[in-house]
């Protein structure tokens, strides 16, 4: 599967608002949903041999992000992201976006690019490459903490009914 990014569209054959039955018709391989976490209100779709997780809103059932892992080789205007130094890649998405937020050591956030990425071990060597990088569609992170707090109420009253 061809991994070209396009900011608040999609990557690839995978686009934003695209339901879980499309993508999985546009995947070249099968989906292996899982939880991400437990405040997951829904499955995230895993293409494992593509190295590519789907998020998909839990009202609607749409996608809203998509994260690559390495060693997929993700592409954003014909540049590569995951096979160089964060410290450069860092210092690449800033002439782009001189906006971009880093709340931690190697944890990158561009709403003009609509595009995070996390490099874990940024702080002890800024010469590896980053981890994975993330598309997300419009609105993705507004109101984020009103919908953790949601989900955090949804996953206590699951728990408080036994389920």
């Amino acid at each position: 599967m061809r991994l070209d990014m396009h900011p608040y569209q999609g990557v690839g054959p995978i686009q934003f608002g695209m339901t879980r039955e499309q993508v999985r018709k546009a995947a070249s391989e099968p989906a292996h949903p899982f939880r991400k976490n437990m405040f997951s209100l829904c499955d995230t779709d895993e293409f494992t041999k593509a190295r590519v997780h789907v998020f998909y809103e839990a009202e609607g059932d749409t996608v809203e992000a998509i994260e690559i892992w390495q060693p997929a080789k993700p592409t954003l205007g014909g540049a590569t992201l995951l096979d160089k130094p964060i410290v450069l890649l860092r210092q690449q998405l800033l002439e782009t976006d001189p906006e971009m937020a880093e709340e931690k050591v190697g944890e990158l956030q561009s709403d003009k690019l609509g595009l995070c990425v996390w490099a874990p071990t940024a702080d002890a060597d800024p010469h590896l490459p980053p981890r994975s990088v993330m598309m997300f569609c419009r609105g993705y992170w507004d109101n984020f903490e009103e919908k953790r707090k949601n989900a955090m109420l949804h996953v206590m009253k699951k728990l408080a009914e036994g389920s």
